[in-house]
C-alpha cells in the first residue's frame, strides 16, 4: 500500500479504510507510510493519508485519519502465564541439551531427547535429514 495510493482513494472517496495494523512492522514496506512505531502502552497512533502526517491522541481525530498501530516488538510481548507454561514445558529438556556434544556428527547426538532431536533444523551447518527439504 503505498502512500501516494491511499492518499488519492482518500481524496476521491474510495478509501474504506478506518484502520491498519501492520503485523509486520516492516519500515516503509508493504504499508508504505510505516514510518512510526507503536508501543504495547500506547498502541495506536492516527495517519492523516493527505497530508502524511502522523498524531500521537486518538483523541485528536479528524477527517481522513486512520487508526494505525504497529507494534514491532509484539510477537515478543507473551502472557506471563504462556510464559510459564512454555518454560515449565522445556525445562525437562534444558540439562540433556546443555550436555549433548554438539560437536559430533548429527546422527551420533543420541543423548538428545528425541523431541529436541527431532526439532533440530540444522547442526554443524547442514539441515539435517528431516529438514533436507527446505
Amino acid at each position: 500500500m503505498t502512500k501516494e495510493g491511499l492518499k488519492k482513494a482518500v481524496e476521491n472517496g474510495t478509501s474504506k479504510f478506518m484502520g491498519v495494523t501492520d503485523i509486520s512492522a516492516d519500515e516503509e514496506g508493504s504499508i508504505e507510510f510505516t514510518s512510526r512505531f507503536t508501543s504495547i502502552e500506547e498502541p495506536f497512533l492516527l495517519y492523516n493519508p493527505v497530508t502524511m502526517d502522523f498524531k500521537e491522541k486518538i483523541s485528536q481525530m479528524a477527517a481522513n485519519d486512520i487508526l494505525f498501530t504497529s507494534v514491532d516488538h509484539l510477537p515478543a510481548e507473551m502472557p506471563v502465564e504462556a510464559s510459564r507454561h512454555f518454560g515449565s514445558k522445556l525445562m525437562p529438556f534444558v540439562e540433556a541439551v546443555v550436555k549433548s556434544d554438539f560437536s559430533k556428527p548429527f546422527a551420533e547426538q543420541t543423548d538428545l531427547p528425541v523431541e529436541i532431536y527431532n526439532a533440530i533444523i540444522c547442526a554443524n551447518g547442514e539441515l539435517t535429514p528431516r529438514f533436507n527439504y527446505i
